[in-house]
This record gives C-alpha cells, sequence and structure tokens, in this order.
C-alpha cells in the first residue's frame, strides 16, 4: 500500500500522517483476519459436514462388508449344493452303465440260448417265441431304465445350470457394490485432503497477518520516542 506522507518542519515526515497510515493498515489486517477467520470457519464447517458424509459412508461400507459375508455364506452353501448335485450326477451315472451292462449280460444270454433252440426242431418255432418275448421284456426294462436315468440327469444338470447362474449373479452384485463403496470413499478423501490443503494455507496466512499486527504497535512507538 503506497502513501504519501507530509513532510515535517524540521524534518522528517509528518507523525500524524505516519500513524493516520499505521492505523489505516491495522484496521486493514484486522478486516483480512476477520475475513480470514470467517472463511476458516466456514471451511472447518465444510470439514465437519465432509466428516460426517466420511462416517455415513463408513457405515455403509461396514453393511455393505456384512451383506457380503452374509452372499459368502450363501454362495458357500449353493456351492454344497452343486458338490452334493455332481455326486448325485456320478451315481446316476454308474448306475446307468450298471444297467448298460446287464443288458449286455442279458444279450450275451439270449445269444447262448439261440443254438440250443436251432438244435431242437420240434420245439424251434416254441423256442423263438420264447427268446423273442425274453428278449424284448429285457429290451424295454432296459430302455424304460436308461430313460428315467436320462430324465434324472437331465433334470439335475437343469437345476446346476440355475444354481451356477444365481452364483455368478451373486459375485457380480458383490463385485459392483465393493467397487462402488470404494470409489465413494476416495472421492471423500481427496475432499478431505482438499479441505486440509486450504485450511493449512488460510492458517499460513494468518500467522502472517498476526505477525503484521504486531510489528504495527512496535513502529508506532519507536515513532513516538523520535
Amino acid at each position: 500500500m503506497e502513501h504519501q506522507f507530509r513532510n515535517a518542519v524540521f524534518g522528517g515526515f509528518n507523525r500524524q500522517d505516519v500513524l493516520d497510515y499505521l492505523e489505516s493498515v491495522a484496521q486493514e489486517n484486522t478486516k483480512q483476519v476477520e475475513e480470514l477467520r470467517s472463511q476458516l470457519e466456514e471451511a472447518q464447517s465444510q470439514c465437519g459436514q465432509l466428516s460426517g458424509i466420511d462416517m455415513e459412508h463408513t457405515s455403509q461400507l461396514e453393511q455393505l462388508q456384512q451383506e457380503n459375508s452374509r452372499l459368502k455364506e450363501s454362495t458357500a452353501q449353493l456351492e454344497q449344493q452343486l458338490s452334493e448335485a455332481r455326486s448325485q450326477v456320478e451315481q446316476l451315472t454308474a448306475q446307468l452303465a450298471q444297467a448298460d451292462q446287464e443288458r449286455s449280460t442279458l444279450r450275451e444270454q439270449v445269444e447262448k440260448f439261440r443254438p440250443g433252440a436251432e438244435a431242437y426242431d420240434a420245439v424251434k418255432d416254441r423256442a423263438a417265441g420264447v427268446e423273442l418275448d425274453a428278449h424284448r421284456r429285457a429290451q424295454g426294462v432296459l430302455e424304460e431304465a436308461h430313460s428315467q436315468a436320462q430324465h434324472i440327469q437331465d433334470q439335475v444338470t437343469q437345476w446346476l445350470d440355475q444354481v451356477e447362474r444365481e452364483y455368478t449373479d451373486l459375485r457380480s452384485q458383490i463385485d459392483a457394490t465393493v467397487s462402488h463403496a470404494a470409489d465413494e470413499l476416495t472421492k471423500t478423501g481427496t475432499m478431505l485432503n482438499e479441505i486440509t490443503q486450504r485450511l493449512v494455507r488460510q492458517d499460513r496466512e494468518l500467522e502472517r497477518l498476526e505477525s503484521v499486527c504486531v510489528q504495527s504497535p512496535l513502529e508506532e512507538g519507536a515513532e513516538s520516542k523520535d
């Protein structure tokens, strides 16, 4: 701030002009200090609001973590059910293989009876009918068993597909929820960091202005002695 001082009668500047200038400087500094204090209070208020938001986000994150734990438990249960279903499929597959083996055994028995039937011309037609009837009954039993096993296997496969889809959906929900919470916390941390930097700059400016205010009375006392 530039100021023109009137010259005193006996050299130097007019004392009143100097005092008026110092008074105006002190008032200006006081005004700036009050403005900075007002800005500091506003920044502290904003910081308190952001701290409340951060606490709310932290609470939401804890709730999401609890929900995540619950979903993990549900996932573990689904995985256990999936493992049990696969075990049942393996058992059904083994039963189907055993049915195929029995079918082969019956075919071999039928083939064994065929030469003996041909040896008896008198009962050839009857033996052929018995053999055909036995073969048909065996074939029908095997086909029915195979059809039932295939039907059960199809049902289990559909259920496994549904369980896997539910598991994939749960994993997607967990990943999206955790990602959203992490983004919100990152934004809050950035805002808090900016407020902290503003407070540090304002504290430095307050210290500088207070130092100027402290030095101004000393300069006035020195002028009075002159």
